[in-house]
């Protein structure tokens, strides 16, 4: 087991997200042979001890602990805090809908975190990720008081804490699935893989 296992050894899909632009649930749309959710438990599941889902419901037919985001707001720092307050510990965050960020990406990433960050997410091309990375129960008092002020971006949060930004090289990694367009672009790019 590598060394950025024994610190981060759980993961959690934010999959919590209205979905308002796309006009149906991301995680329940095909990619491939799986669900987009099933996608990226998969894909977790090859690096990390447990894999959980926040969700705002239990609406998935899927074996994977729930970790209930009981927040009306669908931001993602939301998802976040409940994730902090379920698991107590350092855990890998990925969002539902980047289906394209591979192993490499997240081993990158775990091998950059050390104990004492509040956070460790992906950079491309000087674009921050926040939604890819490693969140530490330490950011918990940033996260409320944003929440508190009604600045929900997770980006604000992040750049206040104690963070380490972690360049990609992968551009692909960043691919976001929120429109019928950008889903469309998603399977083309599957196919010419």
């Amino acid at each position: 087991m590598r060394r950025s296992l024994d610190v981060v050894s759980k993961a959690v899909v934010l999959a919590g997200g209205a979905s308002k632009r796309m006009g149906q649930d991301k995680a329940m749309l095909g990619l491939g042979r799986l669900s987009l959710l099933e996608h990226q438990c998969e894909r977790l599941d090859a690096i990390f001890d447990e894999v959980y889902v926040s969700s705002k419901n239990n609406r998935f037919n899927i074996a994977r602990p729930i970790i209930h985001d009981v927040s009306e707001n669908f931001a993602p720092c939301f998802g976040l805090l409940s994730a902090i307050d379920e698991l107590k510990e350092p855990f890998f965050v990925l969002p539902v809908d980047m289906p394209f960020v591979d192993e490499d990406a997240i081993r990158t990433i775990l091998d950059a975190y050390s104990k004492g960050l509040d956070a460790c997410v992906g950079v491309f091309d000087e674009r921050v990720e926040p939604l890819i990375g490693v969140y530490a129960p330490s950011i918990k008092p940033k996260i409320e008081d944003a929440i508190a002020s009604e600045n929900y971006k997770l980006l604000d949060i992040v750049e206040a804490s104690k963070v380490l930004f972690v360049d990609f090289f992968n551009q692909d990694a960043f691919m976001n699935i929120n429109t019928p367009q950008d889903y469309e672009k998603a399977i083309r790019f599957l196919k010419e893989q």
